[in-house]
């Protein structure tokens, strides 16, 4: 191997191997912590263990811990169906469970 063949291959080597590196490290920097449901009160809902696992989850407590609640209930996805919501919007449908034709208020059986 000459001289002239070590630097070209250094050339690619160096900054694939850097790349590489960069690939690697990536996803273990973007993980988040572990994410539980929690009630009103904030405490933790656990179905599999069986703790707290009738009480209704808190979108205020469970994503207003990392998420400024204000901004989240203006979201796209949250307000989705909030202005056709009413207590008879399911029943010329046959389906008085549902309560309005966006994800909000609206069950599929």
């Amino acid at each position: 191997m000459t001289t002239t063949d070590l630097f070209s291959t250094r050339r690619w080597i160096i900054p694939l191997l850097g790349v590489t590196a960069i690939l690697i490290s990536a996803p273990a920097a973007a993980q988040y912590p572990p994410i539980y449901l929690l009630d009103a009160n904030g405490d933790m809902i656990d179905p599999i263990n069986d703790e707290n696992a009738s009480a209704p989850f808190s979108t205020k407590q469970t994503c207003g811990m990392c998420h400024g609640f204000d901004v989240i209930t203006e979201g796209y996805h949250f307000q989705m169906g909030w202005d056709t919501v009413s207590d008879d919007y399911g029943l010329e449908f046959g389906r008085p469970w549902s309560l309005s034709n966006g994800f909000l208020g609206r069950w599929y059986p």
